[in-house]
């Protein structure tokens, strides 16, 4: 959680980060996975298998996990799981 705290302090905004709508923040917050059609913006940059920050239309961080898609899959296909979240709630 520390970690994440720092990273989201630290790169810019879009870097590194999924945007949820706000249907998906409550389930980001318990730590559950986050589906591509919840996703609303996304930084073009991430791949398969990165870290990522899980944060709300207003850049405040709700979790982080791992992407299991890359940007453009998210962004195109807009079903199944996108990111395996492992940690979320009050960070």
């Amino acid at each position: 959680m520390f970690g994440a705290k720092k990273l989201h302090e630290f790169l810019e905004y879009p870097k590194s980060r999924v945007v949820v709508n706000s249907d998906a923040e409550p389930f980001a917050r318990e730590g559950k996975s986050i589906f591509a059609k919840f996703v609303i913006d996304i930084d073009i940059n991430i791949r398969a298998n990165e870290e990522v920050l899980i944060v709300n239309e207003n850049d405040d961080l709700l979790a982080f996990g791992k992407s299991l898609l890359n940007a453009n899959e998210i962004k195109d296909l807009k079903t199944g799981q996108a990111v395996k979240t492992r940690k979320g709630g009050k960070l």
